[in-house]
C-alpha cells in the first residue's frame, strides 16, 4: 500500500515504448533525480519482489551533458530494517545498443535476473541501472567506467527518491561488462554521490585489459568471435571523447556498420553470418593518423578497471572455465589492484563458465554483502592466494 501511494505522488510515465522516450529538451533537474514512473510488469520482474517499478531519471554525461537514464527498482516483502532497506545497484553485462536491448525491455529471463531474484529474498532492495544510452535514445558509452558508474550511483538516488524507506548504504554487483563498472563505481561514486554510503563492490568476471584487446584486433588476420564487443568498444570511446574521429582510423567497413548497434543486440549479431566473417585488422586504415590511434588508445586505457583507485573493498569472483573473460586477465587484473593498494578478494570457481559464477559463488556474495551491511571488517586477502572452489 505505501509503494503505491509513493509511486502516485510520482510523475506517471507514459504506457509501452514511449516510456524510454524522455521529454525534451529534459526539465531542469540533478542528477539522480526522477522523470517519471510506472510499475514495472513484465516476465522479467523480480518475482520474490513485493513491488517492481520502472523509472527514468536523470544522471550527467562524461561529456556534460544531462541525459535521461532508464532502470527498475525492485522492493522486497515486509518492512524496512531501522536505518532503511539495504540496497543493491546491478550494473549488467553486455547486451548491446538497440533500445530493446535494454534489460527492464527484456521479454525472457536470464541468469543475472534470476541472480539478483535470490538476493531481493534476502531482504535487498535491487535497483537495476539500463546504462545511458541502452533504451534511451543516444549511443551507449561501451566500457567507460566513470558514465556506468554514475549511472550506478544515480539509480539508487532515484530510488530513494521513490521511496524513503530505501537506505543510504549500498553496495554495488555487476557481470561482465558489469563487473568493470561495478569496480569503476567502487572508484569514482563516492565522489559523485557524497550522501551516499557505498560499502563494497563485487566484479563477476569483470572485463580488463581492453587495450590488449584494441591492439589484439588490430593484429587479427582472420575472422574472430564476438567482434561486435569490439565496435561497441570503439564507438563507446568516441562518444565519451569528440576529440576521436573514428574516420581518421578506420575504413567505411568500420564505420558504416556502426547505425547497425544502435538497432541490434550483441546476441544478434554475434549470430550473424556477415558479422562473424569480419576480419579486424582490415578495418584499420593503412594511413590511420597515429595521434587518433593514440587518443583512443589513451581514452580506453582511462577506464581499465586495474589503473583506478578503489574507494571501498571489492570482491572479484571469476569462472575458471570462462571462455569470454578469461582466468588468466581477471588474476592479473587482481594483481594491479593490490599493487595500488586497494581491498581486495579474489575467488575463482572450477567447472564454471562466464555465466554460472553467480550462482556458484551466491553464497560467498551473501556472507561477504552482509559482513559489510553489519560493520564487520572485511580485510583484504592480496597477501593470500585466491579462494579456490
Amino acid at each position: 500500500m505505501l509503494a503505491a501511494l509513493l509511486l502516485a505522488a510520482v510523475t506517471a510515465g507514459p504506457a509501452g515504448d514511449a516510456f524510454y522516450a524522455p521529454p525534451s529538451p529534459l526539465p531542469r533537474a540533478t542528477h539522480g533525480d526522477l522523470i517519471w514512473a510506472r510499475p514495472w510488469v513484465s516476465d522479467v520482474a523480480l518475482k520474490n519482489a513485493a513491488s517492481n517499478t520502472l523509472v527514468l531519471y536523470h544522471t550527467t554525461s562524461v561529456t556534460g551533458a544531462d541525459v535521461a537514464v532508464s532502470g527498475t527498482v525492485s522492493i522486497p516483502k515486509g518492512v524496512p530494517p531501522k536505518g532503511g532497506w539495504p540496497v543493491i545497484s546491478w550494473t549488467h553485462g553486455t547486451t548491446g545498443n538497440g533500445p530493446q536491448c535494454a534489460p527492464s525491455r527484456f521479454d525472457k529471463e536470464n541468469t543475472e535476473q534470476q541472480s539478483l531474484d535470490v538476493w531481493i529474498s534476502k531482504g535487498y532492495v535491487v535497483v537495476q541501472t539500463d546504462y545511458e544510452g541502452n533504451g534511451t535514445p543516444g549511443i551507449h558509452p561501451y566500457f567507460v567506467g566513470e558514465a556506468a558508474a554514475r549511472d550506478a550511483a544515480d539509480m539508487v538516488r532515484a530510488a530513494r527518491r521513490l521511496d524513503p524507506g530505501i537506505g543510504t548504504r549500498w553496495v554495488v554487483l555487476g557481470h561482465s561488462e558489469g563487473g568493470a563498472s561495478a569496480l569503476a563505481t567502487a572508484s569514482f561514486a563516492v565522489a559523485w554521490t557524497p550522501e551516499l554510503h557505498l560499502l563494497g563492490s563485487i566484479a563477476y568476471a569483470p572485463a580488463s585489459h581492453m587495450v590488449g584487446y584494441l591492439d589484439d584486433m588490430q593484429a587479427a588476420r582472420q575472422p574472430v568471435k564476438y567482434v561486435g564487443f569490439f565496435f561497441l568498444m570503439v564507438q563507446g570511446a568516441a562518444a565519451a571523447d569528440p576529440a576521436i574521429d573514428l574516420d581518421k582510423i578506420f575504413y567505411p567497413a568500420f564505420t558504416d556498420r556502426l547505425p547497425e548497434l544502435q538497432k541490434r543486440c550483441i546476441w544478434e549479431l554475434d549470430k550473424d553470418f556477415a558479422w562473424n566473417m569480419v576480419v579486424p585488422a582490415e578495418l584499420f586504415r593503412r594511413d590511420a593518423d597515429p595521434a587518433q590511434l593514440d587518443e583512443l588508445t589513451r581514452r580506453i586505457a582511462a577506464d581499465e578497471p586495474g589503473a583506478l583507485p578503489m574507494r571501498a573493498p571489492v570482491y572479484i569472483m571469476q569462472g575458471v572455465d570462462d571462455r569470454m573473460v578469461a582466468v588468466k586477465g581477471t588474476t592479473q587484473l587482481v594483481a594491479a589492484l593490490c599493487t595500488r593498494g586497494a581491498n581486495v578478494s579474489y575467488a575463482t570457481f572450477a567447472g564454471t563458465d562466464h555465466f554460472a559464477v553467480m550462482a556458484k559463488s551466491q553464497s560467498l556474495a551473501e556472507a561477504w554483502v552482509a559482513d559489510l551491511f553489519a560493520g564487520r571488517p572485511v580485510p583484504s586477502r592480496c597477501a593470500e592466494p585466491p579462494l579456490a572452489f
